[in-house]
């Protein structure tokens, strides 16, 4: 969504502004009444302005917590697009948790979004690992109370000369990219058809439509990715579960994690 469009991206109205166009909408009925009925028409102008800017702030107010009372999962969100991701949910009145590797990292960024007054949780899981994968969609739920909308965005790059690169690098990019997404939504899922329904988001990349030099493993993960996300959106989009693909971005590289873990 662009931020001309975004209630969230204008400010506020200033309080003291708002008042004031009370006060003098109170004060023009009253002084200019007197005159022969013109002050009427234009205290209820002034009025209505006043009551328009009330409106417009409560509803940016309410549009900055519109997640408030959902519940969200959040896979690699340590650094980079996972954390902003975290962080932009919570201020947006969402619960969230979020798991990663780096367990100094994800620790400092759930003490940052409460000391802003968001609700955040790190629990370390490694998504390579099915145990914990479930045991972090299990925990996240047990905390929280359930799953409204998951972000897998846990992720990692090679880069390199396809020759050059060894079937270890191969191994772990595959297991974090596609079969960690295939990990997080087989136990995200349950759950969110047991809700009533929901969302997953995954993180992909212009990779999974085009191929870049030097990038033959990740963009083979991130086709794995979309092939995964088509066909459970046609297999649970009925059931109340996720039905929705969201496509990847088209900018270049933004959307990709720098050489190493999220």
């Amino acid at each position: 969504m662009s931020q001309e469009h975004d209630p969230a991206t204008r400010p506020a109205p200033d309080r003291r502004a708002v008042l004031r166009g009370a006060a003098v909408g109170a004060g023009a009925f009253t002084a200019l009444g007197a005159l022969g009925g013109v002050g009427p028409a234009a205290a209820a102008a002034t009025g209505a302005s006043a009551t328009a800017a009330q409106d417009r702030a409560a509803a940016d107010r309410a549009h900055a917590q519109r997640f408030a009372g959902k519940v969200v999962h959040i896979t690699g969100a340590t650094s980079g697009i996972g954390e902003a991701t975290a962080r932009a949910f919570a201020a947006a009145g969402a619960k969230v948790a979020f798991c990663g590797r780096r367990t100094e990292l994800g620790r400092k960024v759930e003490r940052e979004i409460r000391r802003a007054g968001g609700e955040a949780t790190y629990l370390p899981a490694d998504v390579r690992v099915p145990k914990s994968v479930k045991a972090f969609t299990d925990e996240a739920v047990r905390r929280y109370g359930g799953l409204d909308i998951a972000f897998d965005n846990a992720g990692v790059q090679v880069q390199g000369p396809l020759h050059e690169t060894s079937l270890a690098d191969w191994d772990d990019l595959m297991d974090t990219n596609a079969r960690g997404v295939f990990l997080a939504m087989k136990y995200q899922i349950p759950h969110l058809v047991s809700g009533g329904g929901g969302q997953i988001i995954v993180n992909s990349s212009v990779g999974a439509l085009v191929g870049r030099p030097g990038l033959s493993l990740y963009q083979a993960s991130k086709q794995a990715i979309q092939a995964l996300v088509k066909s459970a959106a046609l297999e649970y989009g009925k059931q109340g579960g996720p039905g929705e693909r969201h496509p990847p971005r088209h900018h270049r590289h933004r959307d990709d994690p720098a050489p190493g873990t999220r």
